[in-house]
């Protein structure tokens, strides 16, 4: 009986990492399909608070989550190791990236994201 319960866990845990690797793809799949959506849902988000301000001070990620701009799914896309956010202010060059998202498909050799003028209103 011993061994049979053995050779059940040595087969369970052979199978337990294969379930993890399977998982970690998926998840990873999943998040490069909803990356387009969350950047143009932060874009939509940040011009319509800009749109209302006279000057954009440099607040981060967690201050415009303060502020509701950002949600809750908003900061859980930005804490991805493959997403940066960047605080701008007036005073930076309007061509300057806020968001950028690096390798959402692996053939992709560029950076994606927003600059400071999708979001901003024209001077």
């Amino acid at each position: 009986m011993l061994a049979v319960i053995a050779i059940i866990g040595i087969l369970a845990s052979l199978l337990l990492g294969a379930v993890h690797k399977a998982h970690a793809r998926a998840k990873d799949r999943v998040w490069r399909l909803e990356a387009p959506g969350f950047i143009s849902l932060i874009q939509d988000r940040l011009s319509r608070y800009y749109q209302s301000q006279i000057s954009y001070p440099a607040w981060t990620a967690d201050d415009l989550y303060r502020r509701h701009v950002f949600d809750d799914r908003i900061m859980g896309f930005l804490r991805s190791p493959k997403v940066t956010f960047i605080p701008f202010s007036s005073t930076d060059p309007d061509d300057k990236w806020i968001l950028r998202v690096v390798n959402i498909w692996p053939e992709e050799k560029s950076p994606i994201g927003l600059l400071k003028t999708s979001v901003t209103k024209p001077e």
